[in-house]
C-alpha cells in the first residue's frame, strides 16, 4: 500500500520556496507600510499647521501673516514662541537636525522657524519678504530614513492672506513658481515612482494622502 503524506525532502523544499518568497516580499511590504505611515503623518502635520496659522491671523486681528508675531519675529526662538500659542511644538537647533531638508535651511539665527511637532515631524518655515508667499518644508520623521523628497520630505507655499498651505506641484503652486505640476512630464516637480520630488506633496494631497506611486 502506498503511504500518503509528504517526504522530508518535499517539506524542506517547500519551506525553502516559502523562505525565498518571504525574503522578496517582506522588504516591499515594509517599505509600503512606511510610505503609508509617512503620508498619514504629513496629512496630520499639514492640517495642524494650517489650522494654527489661520487661527493666528484671526486671534491677533491681523490682515495677514506678516502682521502677526510670527511675521515680526527676528529670530528662531521668537518665531517658535509665536507658534507655540497655537500648536504644540518644541524648538530645534540647526545642528540637531541632520536630515535631507538641511539644504533648505538658512544659516544663522533668522526669523524663520525650525521646530518639531508633537508627532515628531521636523518643520521649517522660510519667510520670504521678497515674494508674496512664504514656504514650509516638512520632514515627517525627522532624522530617520529614507530622507527622500516625496517619501518623507515635502513642501508647501504659505498663503499669507489666510495661512492656507499650497502643495508644491499643484496647479496653484505652478502659478507661483512655474516649476510644473506633479503630473506634468519632465517638469521640476513631476512625481512618479521613478521621479520623486517635492511635487509629490500635491499628488498626495489631491489623492487624500493615499500613496499610489
Amino acid at each position: 500500500m502506498k503511504k500518503s503524506g509528504f517526504t522530508l525532502a518535499e517539506i524542506l523544499i517547500s519551506l525553502g520556496i516559502i523562505g525565498i518568497i518571504a525574503a522578496v516580499v517582506t522588504p516591499s511590504l515594509a517599505i509600503n507600510t512606511q510610505n503609508r505611515a509617512n503620508a498619514t503623518k504629513l496629512s496630520t502635520a499639514s492640517s495642524t499647521i494650517e489650522n494654527a496659522l489661520g487661527m493666528m491671523i484671526t486671534k491677533e486681528d491681523a490682515d495677514d501673516l506678516s502682521e502677526t508675531e510670527l511675521g515680526s519675529a527676528n529670530n528662531n526662538d521668537k518665531a517658535v514662541a509665536a507658534l507655540e500659542k497655537y500648536i504644540q511644538i518644541e524648538t530645534v537647533q540647526n545642528d540637531e537636525y541632520t536630515g535631507a531638508m538641511t539644504s533648505y535651511i538658512q544659516a544663522g539665527d533668522t526669523g524663520n522657524a525650525l521646530f518639531k511637532t508633537k508627532s515628531g515631524a521636523i518643520v521649517y518655515i522660510l519667510k520670504d519678504s521678497t515674494a508674496d508667499f512664504d514656504k514650509i518644508y516638512v520632514d515627517v520623521n525627522g532624522n530617520d530614513k529614507p530622507n527622500k523628497e516625496g517619501r518623507d520630505i515635502f513642501a508647501y507655499y504659505i498663503d499669507r492672506d489666510n495661512g492656507s498651505l499650497i502643495p508644491f506641484g499643484s496647479v496653484k503652486a505652478n502659478d507661483i513658481d512655474s516649476n510644473g505640476t506633479w503630473n506634468a512630464k519632465s517638469a521640476t516637480y513631476t512625481c512618479t515612482t521613478d521621479n520623486l520630488s517635492l511635487g509629490c506633496t500635491a499628488r498626495l494631497s489631491e489623492h487624500t494622502y493615499k500613496v499610489d506611486y
